[in-house]
């Protein structure tokens, strides 16, 4: 019904797109978690996905991503610098230091038994 889709996180808005790409191409942390808790006919009878922790209190948001203390990206920049709005395709724009100036001191990502469903 959607063609854009705003995805927001603690009040802010992180990640920007149309509907077909957020689904077809999810970059923000966040956002993927959210597509990887929704159930498949593969799934059926096993624990959906969950995101660890839980969304802070309007009054206590981390001072720099308000994401960080449940990203399991983070890296010590996402505790420090608030990430900016960045375009990383057209209309595609994520609030996210894994596309933006400090990407390139982000540690590796971790090999999870969901990555390796995906792969095969």
């Amino acid at each position: 019904i959607a063609d854009r889709v705003a995805v927001m996180y603690a009040g802010q808005i992180i990640e920007t797109a149309s509907t077909a790409e957020v689904f077809r191409n999810p970059q923000h942390p966040y956002t993927q978690g959210l597509l990887a808790s929704l159930p498949t006919r593969a799934q059926r009878g096993t624990d959906l996905m969950t995101l660890d922790g839980t969304v802070p209190p309007a009054t206590a948001w981390p001072p720099a991503c308000r994401f960080e203390p449940r990203c399991p990206r983070r890296w010590d920049v996402c505790r420090t610098i608030v990430p900016a709005s960045i375009l990383t395709a057209p209309e595609h724009q994520v609030r996210c230091h894994l596309y933006g100036p400090y990407a390139d001191t982000a540690p590796a990502v971790k090999s999870t038994d969901r990555q390796e469903e995906k792969a095969v």
